[in-house]
Formats: C-alpha cells, structure tokens, sequence
C-alpha cells in the first residue's frame, strides 16, 4: 500500500465528483421518487364510482384523460393468544394506494372537460378491472407517513 503523501490527498480533494456537485437531496425527496418509481411499475388502471359526485361515475365514457391507479395491498393481522402455535384471529386488512401527483392529474383532466373534480372521498367506490373486477369501499384514510401517497384502508365488497 502506497503512503498517503500531503500532494496525493490535495489531489484527491482537487478532483470534484458527481456527488459533490450535485445539489443536496432530502430524504422526503428520495422517499418522494422512489414511490413515484414503485407506483410507475406496480400500479394497475382503476375505476371510481361516488354517489355524491354530480355524475355518480367519475369517468364517463367520453374521458379521455389520464387514468387514475392504484396498488393494491394486503396485510394480515394476527391477535389474540400469540404465545401459543396459532392466533386466535386472523384478519386481512386491505388498502389502497393513490399517488398524490395521478390524482391531481385525474382532477385536472375532468375540470378542464367541464366536470366536478376527484375527491377521494369514503364511501366510493374503486373497481381494479385487472384483478378479476376486484371492488373496494373507500374507509379510512391514513395519516400521510411521507411524501406522495395517500393511502385508504378499504373494505373488499364481495360479490
């Protein structure tokens, strides 16, 4: 190994890398890009439907503008006596995921064709036609834990 001479580290230090010139992120940036990124890749299309809508169905059949989508996740709760082998009751919780930046989109597509804007709202209605015609009830939204997203917990309308 080569010994570090007082020339060799005012070299070093003289030689600007990308990293250093670039101008400083924040974690809310990042975490804002790479959900922007995971949305882009695993989202599906999905229709809405809101009763207090002046239309009932958001997107009419003339709509032509951006799609709004979703990810669609589900988690299992377990409760009850966990000490022993099994829980005493398993529960799936179902959520949805909507990027703030598609919504917006969305919004603006539908007041610009003369219609009321999209509010998620609970008690809509999200159909994933590519999950077999999946359809959830808007229930709770979730405090934001970050930039970009909003979550809704849903209830799966069986049918």
């Amino acid at each position: 190994m080569k010994p570090v001479t007082a020339a060799r580290a005012k070299a070093a230090r003289a030689i600007p890398t990308a990293a250093c010139k670039a101008t400083p992120v924040s974690l809310a940036d990042i975490k804002a890009q790479a959900r922007r990124a995971i949305h882009g890749r695993l989202a599906v299309p999905a229709q809405l439907v809101d009763e207090d809508h002046p239309d009932g169905l958001i997107f009419a059949d003339g709509y032509v503008g951006p799609r709004l989508t979703v990810r669609y996740h589900n988690k299992i709760a377990r409760a009850g006596d966990l000490n022993g082998d099994y829980a005493e009751i398993i529960d799936g919780i179902d959520k949805l995921v909507f990027l703030d930046e598609n919504v917006a989109e969305v919004s603006a597509a539908l007041v610009a064709n003369g219609e009321a804007p999209l509010v998620l709202s609970r008690g809509a209605e999200v159909t994933i036609p590519g999950y077999k015609g999946l359809t959830f009830t808007l229930d709770t939204q979730e405090p934001p834990d970050g930039p970009a997203e909003t979550l809704w917990v849903v209830a799966r309308i069986r049918g």
